[in-house]
């Protein structure tokens, strides 16, 4: 095999894994790895907007805030509300070298104003698509 010829296989295989990623009504599962204090699992239906994720302290339910293409595929953010004790707090997931990696910051609010408070750390994730129904 020709060094052209490996990197259009290369190419090809890249894509279809990029392209595994597309937002769908198919529900998202992604085991997040790391710490037992940061995300264990984070789940999406870009079609419902509904958002689950599991932490140390409970299972929160949020929305899909925003869906964004990039080249190597869609960084997706995530916002939870009345998680320990934080006015709001958002996730990304996003497409990284070796899977997905997933960060997440919380806030709090003053004067109307909205104000970064707390970091949840920055994780690797294995993401993988699952047949889902509708949620409410």
């Amino acid at each position: 095999m020709t060094s052209s010829s490996l990197r259009k296989l290369l190419l090809g295989l890249w894509l279809t894994f990029a392209a595994s990623f597309q937002v769908s009504a198919e529900r998202m599962n992604c085991k997040v790895e790391g710490d037992v204090l940061g995300p264990q699992r984070l789940t999406w239906n870009a079609k419902t907007k509904v958002a689950e994720i599991d932490l140390e302290s409970g299972t929160y339910r949020g929305v899909v805030a925003r869906i964004q293409q990039r080249e190597n595929g869609q960084k997706v953010n995530f916002v939870f509300k009345g998680i320990d004790g934080e006015a709001e707090t958002e996730f990304m997931i996003f497409p990284a070298a070796a899977g997905y990696g997933v960060v997440g910051v919380g806030y709090d609010y003053a004067d109307g104003e909205r104000f970064l408070a707390t970091s949840h750390g920055h994780y690797p994730a294995a993401c993988m698509r699952e047949a889902s129904q509708d949620e409410s």
